[in-house]
């Protein structure tokens, strides 16, 4: 029996070998909020017929589901939900023969990259219900940190259905050093500048960073058994965000947005040593960015601030990346 409140709450994912096909979860994090929701398309029931004055019934044509995961980002676990955001399939690279290994996550089409999520949800008794999403597909994921926060993680799914058939994975945390410690703003850095040799701008209090994978996530076709087939990417993919910053460094961002000139823009979290010259790492690049507005305006005798949105572009050259360094040696 466990404790009849959120406390005794889990979430869980595992990637899955064919669409919409159950895989018992194995990756868990904690998280500050979770959950799946189950959808339906029906259709009342509402022939005239004598005597009748309410649609006399309905029927259920689809269902589908969603699931949704904000937590922070910690410092070991969370490359599964890169490489499922990101597309592509990625081996952590080993550093110098050291425990480092790093995880390069190219931005790609993510065909064939869907999850299982579990999550687990207790009832006041004390049972924690499972309540399992297949199919899932990641819709969007924005890393949020500003200052005296830790880097958060806000993650939405689609999934083919939900299920209460499949019984509560057994949840385990990692006990390596550090793995379920998060990265923070005390370890956040923003560079700018040409690409692979930007460097780090100041005054900056927060930002957050989204990527948007548009999909047709209504791919219901005749013999599906009401359910939906893989969605697949549609449209262009969204690189935005916005930086709280001090006017301190007029050309960090006044000159360039006035100027209309890109830049290539970091958002790099480095904690604890792993080995010699490896450390714990979060990385997003956006190699061809604009700043879409960044003129401050004064409204009264405090420091001039400024929220400046930005929004990343395709670089013929280079591809947006996430880069994750870490002790683990599997996505």
């Amino acid at each position: 029996m466990s404790v009849g409140s959120g406390i005794s709450a889990q979430v869980g994912w595992a990637a899955e070998g064919a669409y919409g096909t159950y895989a018992a979860p194995t990756r868990f994090l904690p998280g500050d909020s979770f959950g799946t929701d189950k959808q339906f398309t029906t259709v009342d029931l509402e022939g005239l017929a004598a005597g009748r004055a309410l649609a006399y019934d309905r029927v259920t044509t689809n269902e589908m589901g969603t699931g949704t995961y904000t937590g922070a980002v910690l410092r070991s676990g969370f490359g599964l939900l890169l490489q499922h955001l990101m597309g592509g399939s990625v081996t952590p690279v080993q550093q110098g023969g050291s425990a480092a290994y790093l995880q390069t996550h190219v931005l790609t089409d993510n065909l064939a990259k869907y999850l299982t999520m579990q999550v687990g949800v207790p009832d006041t008794g004390g049972t924690v219900r499972p309540y399992t999403a297949l199919g899932c597909k990641i819709l969007d994921a924005e890393f949020a940190c500003n200052v005296g926060e830790l880097l958060k993680a806000t993650v939405n799914f689609d999934a083919k259905s939900i299920t209460e058939a499949q019984a509560l994975a057994t949840a385990s945390y990692s006990a390596a050093t550090n793995a379920q410690l998060p990265f923070h703003h005390g370890q956040m850095s923003v560079k700018l500048g040409t690409y692979a040799s930007e460097a780090s701008v100041g005054a900056v209090r927060g930002i957050n960073f989204k990527i948007a994978r548009p999909m047709d996530v209504g791919r219901i076709y005749g013999g599906n058994l009401g359910l939906k087939s893989e969605p697949l990417w549609n449209g262009l993919i969204d690189i935005s965000g916005t930086i709280e910053t001090d006017y301190m460094t007029k050309a960090d961002f006044i000159d360039r947005f006035v100027a209309q000139t890109s830049t290539s823009l970091v958002v790099e979290f480095v904690g604890a040593n792993i080995a010699s010259t490896y450390y714990e790492t979060f990385r997003l690049c956006s190699p061809k960015t604009y700043f879409t507005a960044s003129v401050p305006t004064v409204g009264g005798p405090d420091l001039i601030k400024a929220s400046v949105p930005f929004k990343g572009y395709l670089d013929t050259t280079n591809a947006a990346f996430a880069q994750y360094m870490s002790r683990d040696t599997a996505v």
